[in-house]
């Protein structure tokens, strides 16, 4: 197989999988000297499936894991997949859930509580697939003030294993807002780093799930107001609030008043 390391690196992906369906070994090999590229030699979508291909590989063994690596590189599967996981998860504690499909804006879910108080959730799903350290793209639209108190994001990361439940991180859409700009901030202007070396714009802003883990299954805060929940974000990005490099994004309502800040044990 002839290499072009400007391909599409999916489509490099597309074209691997046809080799190995016909039994034809290259495909494997393509496959694996995709894996072992040097990250920063190639695009950051690229970098993204190097990530992918070293968890599975780890994961499934050298025998299965190019079909199994393939069925999760669609990302409208990815997605889907997220979606309808959280809506599982909102069903079974009470939640009628509903998937919205006419291009409604910011929510994904839309969801009432199946009890007297009949209280509602607008939910957007970010989900990822496998990778030793899931992420997920927070750009612009992403870093944008909520318009009432029950908009939530849910980050979802895809478990390599067929079956095996995700990891699930349940996070008000202002603690996102803050959390994206803050970590795209801090990351621009780390100290040491040469001016100009970083430049990559807040629209490709990204958030690891080392920085939601406060937010790790925290289903029950949705039985509250987003503007009453606490911040669980890591104890650094407390002391980014009042650090002049790196602060809140302009006009974001913790510059008023900061709510009650439990920050992840050990952070």
């Amino acid at each position: 197989m002839v290499r072009n390391e400007r391909r599409d690196p999916f489509d490099r992906l597309r074209a691997a999988r046809a080799l190995v369906d016909l039994g034809d070994a290259r495909g494997t090999a393509e496959i694996s000297s995709f894996a072992a590229l040097p990250a920063h030699e190639v695009p950051w979508a690229a970098a993204t499936a190097v990530g992918r291909l070293t968890a599975l590989v780890a994961r499934l063994g050298s025998a299965s894991w190019p079909s199994r690596i393939l069925s999760v590189v669609d990302t409208k599967m990815t997605k889907s997949a997220g979606e309808h996981w959280v809506c599982s998860v909102l069903a079974s504690a009470g939640w009628g859930a509903a998937l919205t499909r006419d291009g409604l804006e910011r929510t994904d879910i839309l969801a009432v509580r199946a009890d007297g108080t009949r209280r509602m959730i607008e939910v957007q799903v970010k989900a990822a697939s496998p990778m030793p350290q899931p992420n997920w793209r927070c750009g612009t639209k992403t870093q944008l003030p909520s318009l009432s108190d029950r908009e939530w994001f849910v980050f979802v990361a895809l478990d390599p294993m067929p079956g095996q439940a995700p990891a699930s991180y349940v996070v008000p859409r202002d603690h996102v807002w803050a959390a994206a700009w803050m970590e795209h901030q801090a990351w621009l202007t780390e100290p040491g780093v040469p001016p100009g070396k970083r430049n990559t714009g807040f629209d490709q802003a990204r958030v690891y799930a080392s920085t939601w883990e406060g937010y790790r299954n925290a289903w029950d805060l949705l039985e509250q107001p987003t503007s009453q929940c606490p911040v669980r974000l890591p104890q650094a990005w407390r002391a980014w609030v009042d650090d002049p490099r790196v602060g809140l994004p302009p006009g974001h309502p913790w510059g008023d008043v900061l709510p009650d800040w439990q920050a992840v044990e050990g952070s």
